[in-house]
């Protein structure tokens, strides 16, 4: 009678989960959409995004600032400003691959600490919302 060898399954395991890894784009893995908020000086800050491909049509980009935080201006200027959480938004739109810088002129010095900047766009790769926050 002949010997069937059977391979224990978690070393089945072991050679089937290349197979999967390298059988996704890699452009799967990569951060669509990436951004960080920093400054020339303590009144003005800017938040850089940089967008890969395939790039968001559209994204939402959303600044929490400390309490008595004044703007003075900003380029591109803002969609909406919440005067009572002093929160700014801006609403991007027909952007392209590559790199988006928004500048923010503030009254005083604005503390980066106790700001919050979130960039909220729809994937095109699979439609779900995802939301980047800004690292300083």
């Amino acid at each position: 009678m002949d010997k069937i060898y059977m391979l224990p399954l978690p070393l089945i395991i072991i050679l089937l989960v290349p197979v999967f890894f390298f059988s996704t784009p890699l452009s799967a893995y990569a951060e669509v959409v990436s951004a960080r908020v920093y400054q020339e000086n303590g009144t003005t800050t800017f938040i850089e995004i940089k967008l890969s491909t395939p790039a968001p049509a559209t994204f939402i980009v959303e600044m929490r600032m400390p309490q008595g935080s004044r703007i003075i201006e900003t380029s591109p200027k803002f969609s909406k400003q919440n005067k009572k959480n002093y929160s700014v938004k801006w609403l991007m739109k027909n952007v392209k691959t590559g790199v988006s810088t928004i500048k923010i002129v503030t009254q005083s010095d604005l503390d980066l600490r106790s700001s919050h900047v979130l960039i909220r766009y729809r994937d095109s790769n699979d439609g779900k919302l995802r939301e980047v926050e800004a690292r300083r």
